[in-house]
């Protein structure tokens, strides 16, 4: 079953992360990324508490399995549509030119992670940004971090392949985990 945010724990999610310095990298990539990007439309899955909508200029479609994260998303006052979802198990309804899903398939195993980007990038026309923690593949460590999967980078690269993406930039983040925690920029080919 996938994981996802309830009650006290959606409420304050995103004040026990917000002042973290992941939080704040994640942001200021996104940011920078889609600054370079041309796009009508975009799929923020998921969309957790909206933390990147006011980024966004354009049309936007937000799904989360979570629906007291879509209401925390909803209050921020942006004209979204807004949709609860499964990522693992759903394939999305609709079609952007962009989706964009951070801190998602860490929090799922291998198997889970293959469906959840292969339904995400269905959906994406020309762009995808997407977190995931991988590991090189020839790695000899756990592959379970408490509740944080770590990914085999070929995995990644697999699944984009296959939806006829290419990964056009990798941005990591810098910490003590063993493995890179990274943005991923795909275009669609």
């Amino acid at each position: 079953m996938t994981k996802y945010y309830t009650g006290s724990k959606a409420q304050s999610y995103e004040a026990d992360r917000r002042d973290q310095a992941k939080w704040k990298w994640e942001n200021a990539t996104v940011s920078s990324l889609l600054k370079d990007l041309e796009f009508d439309s975009v799929i923020d899955a998921p969309v957790g508490t909206g933390r990147f909508l006011h980024l966004y200029d354009t049309r936007v479609y937000c799904f989360d399995i979570s629906q007291d994260m879509i209401d925390i998303a909803k209050a921020k006052g942006v004209d979204a549509e807004y949709r609860r979802c499964d990522l693992v198990r759903d394939q999305l309804p609709i079609e952007a030119d962009l989706i964009v899903s951070i801190r998602f398939l860490n929090l799922i195993d291998a198997a889970q992670t293959k469906r959840a980007l292969d339904n995400l990038l269905s959906s994406a026309r020309r762009y995808a940004i997407f977190t995931m923690l991988t590991v090189p593949d020839d790695y000899k460590g756990k592959m379970k971090l408490g509740r944080v999967y770590l990914h085999w980078d070929k995995l990644a690269r697999e699944v984009v392949e296959r939806n006829c993406f290419e990964i056009v930039g990798r941005y990591p983040y810098e910490d003590n985990v063993p493995g890179s925690y990274q943005i991923f920029l795909c275009r669609r080919v």
